[in-house]
């Protein structure tokens, strides 16, 4: 078994950014992964848990939506008419598809732990695992969503950044740079959001 079947063996659906596992990709995505660096590293990031790839390959668990991820190695990046047809019909699929019962109460366990306030508002952050590699950026490839309320809600945007993982310029970018589309998995960031003092981009 790899790392994200074991997860997925275990019901590790979420992982806390401040949890010592958070660091690992494979399970959190590259996005999750670099944030608990930061954590490691002592550096103020606001709280947050990651909903893991194993809660992706659950809800994606379906021989439609695997048959459809197989349809994209034989697409030319550049036939974007087939790329948008293929895409869309897939991520109807995974939208389509209910949250499972034991990753809806990990996520609101989680979100009952980290905040007190009910009006708390997050920022839910696709982070998939071909994400901010050496030779490929995905920058923009997948959704982010701010502002989000409530577990429901939280919920629903965890489920569309996953199918967002299958968005015609994720697709395309993939296809563009040979990473193949059935070895991506794609975990999701549930952060507080905070009144910043001030705000920039580190590199």
């Amino acid at each position: 078994m790899n790392e994200i079947e074991d997860a997925r063996a275990a019901g590790t659906y979420v992982i806390s950014l401040d949890n010592a596992q958070a660091t690992n990709r494979a399970l959190v995505g590259g996005k999750g992964a670099n944030l608990a660096q930061l954590i490691e590293a002592d550096l103020p990031v606001p709280a947050g848990f990651c909903v893991t790839t194993a809660a992706y390959e659950e809800l994606t668990d379906d021989p439609a939506i695997k048959a459809a991820i197989d349809e994209f190695s034989d697409l030319d990046p550049s036939d974007t008419a087939a790329i948008a047809e293929v895409g869309s019909t897939l991520r109807t699929r995974i939208q389509e598809r209910s949250v499972p019962e034991e990753i809806r109460d990990a996520i609101e366990t989680d979100l009952n732990e980290m905040a007190r306030d009910p009006e708390q508002a997050y920022a839910v952050r696709s982070s998939a695992t071909a994400e901010d590699l050496q030779e490929a950026s995905f920058a923009g490839q997948q959704e982010t969503f701010l502002n989000v309320r409530g577990a429901d809600e939280i919920i629903d945007r965890v489920r569309a950044c996953m199918a967002s993982l299958y968005t015609d310029r994720a697709i395309a970018y993939r296809a563009t740079n040979d990473v193949p589309h059935d070895e991506v998995s794609l975990a999701v960031v549930v952060q507080q959001m905070v009144e910043p003092d001030v705000s920039g981009i580190f590199f």
